[in-house]
């Protein structure tokens, strides 16, 4: 069968022969794609093909992608979290580095003055006192989220020997046996704000986390704090940021989302968007991804969906029927019905659901007909309909 995967953007050439190698064929225009593989490509006015059963980011946010929309066609949103983990969490310390030492105004400082020799040397050492820092070791470091990314922050920072406080009310069981015994648990937002001198934020954008930080948030939080925010740009309200940098309410605000405003506020640490931007980092997301959407293609297995149930499966041993379908009761026994009618015995069977959907897969000894497919295709609440085999 022939399977082809449209790409958007640069994907390391690693992870392209890895879907290659998988005999899936790669093509940069296409509209007949059974998937979508993609980094920052905006995909919201993006027309999809009724082919596309796939779509994987290699990167953790989705929000170029319009998940809703998809989950509603039964199209599967794949991205990689923690691939880029380490390379985040390096600019998170360097931001704190930088903001507890006065790198950046200090570098700016030297580069102004026009003396040299001896004039030089002597105007550094009348002007160093002006850029006196603190060091890290002591400090008390709050992360809000710990995912992959503010796990690795929370973890380095107490090999810093920083006290770190950690608040996360949804952390994953695997998270929690990774996470140092060092880190303490934070219950509410305001024992951070309250103690913190360095608070980052790493939380994914949804409704509920859009403007996370505001006024409200800022005014509660101990005065001279240093805020990083390296999730996204609207988890914060850049004028509250703003404001608070102006009256020193805030010492320092990092981020990796350029804004206007921010332009040459002394304080404020704007990165050109440089969070995944190491060589290693984007090997790994291209590596994940395309191996994430091998194994949903060729297998019917979902790794890291946003819109989907993970499902991990064993492989194929002969045939497998994968159905996309609404969470609504009685749909697994009418899908099997349709295999007790057409006379094939089932030899494993899948369910799990997320919230409004839910993912059936069903193996079975003998060629699944058309016919068949076609029947469960006219369920009502199926919404997708695979046959996979053995190869």
């Amino acid at each position: 069968m022939f399977v082809q995967v449209l790409k958007f953007n640069s994907i390391a050439k690693q992870g392209l022969s890895i879907i290659e190698q998988a005999g899936i064929h790669i093509a940069e225009h296409s509209t007949q794609q059974d998937g979508i593989i993609l980094r920052s490509q905006q995909l919201h006015d993006y027309v999809f093909p009724d082919s596309v059963k796939v779509v994987v980011r290699a990167g953790a946010g989705v929000n170029n992608i319009p998940v809703a929309e998809l989950t509603k066609k039964g199209i599967v949103v794949l991205n990689t979290p923690g691939a880029n983990a380490n390379a985040v969490k390096e600019l998170v310390l360097t931001s704190m580095l930088m903001a507890s030492r006065n790198i950046f105004p200090a570098c700016q400082f030297v580069s102004s003055l026009d003396e040299t020799g001896e004039g030089l040397e002597k105007t550094v050492e009348q002007a160093k006192k002006q850029f006196v820092g603190r060091e890290l070791p002591g400090k008390i470091l709050g992360v809000v989220g710990l995912g992959k990314i503010g796990l690795n922050v929370a973890n380095c920072a107490i090999s810093l020997g920083m006290r770190v406080l950690g608040y996360d009310p949804h952390i994953s069981v695997e998270n929690s046996w990774k996470l140092s015994a060092n880190v303490e648990r934070a219950h509410t937002m305001a024992e951070l704000f309250y103690q913190a001198d360095f608070l980052t934020l790493h939380v994914p954008l949804i409704e509920q986390t859009r403007h996370f930080i505001s006024n409200k948030e800022i005014a509660d939080m101990r005065r001279g704090m240093a805020l990083f925010n390296f999730s996204r740009a609207d988890v914060v309200d850049n004028q509250a940021i703003l404001e608070a940098i102006q009256n020193k309410h805030l010492s320092c605000y990092a981020c990796d989302f350029p804004d206007a405003k921010f332009k040459n506020i002394p304080n404020i640490l704007m990165f050109p968007h440089l969070g995944a931007s190491t060589i290693e980092a984007e090997l790994n997301c291209a590596v994940m991804a395309a191996n994430q959407l091998k194994a949903f293609l060729t297998t019917g297995e979902i790794i890291n969906s946003v819109n989907f149930p993970e499902t991990r499966l064993s492989p194929i041993k002969a045939h497998r029927v994968t159905v996309i379908n609404d969470n609504i009761p009685s749909m697994v026994s009418h899908i099997t019905n349709e295999f007790a009618n057409a006379n094939i015995n089932i030899d494993e069977l899948v369910n799990k659901s997320r919230q409004d959907v839910a993912y059936t897969v069903i193996d079975i000894s003998t060629k699944p007909s058309a016919d068949l497919l076609k029947k469960i295709e006219q369920i009502n609440g199926v919404l997708r309909v695979r046959s996979l085999a053995h190869e």
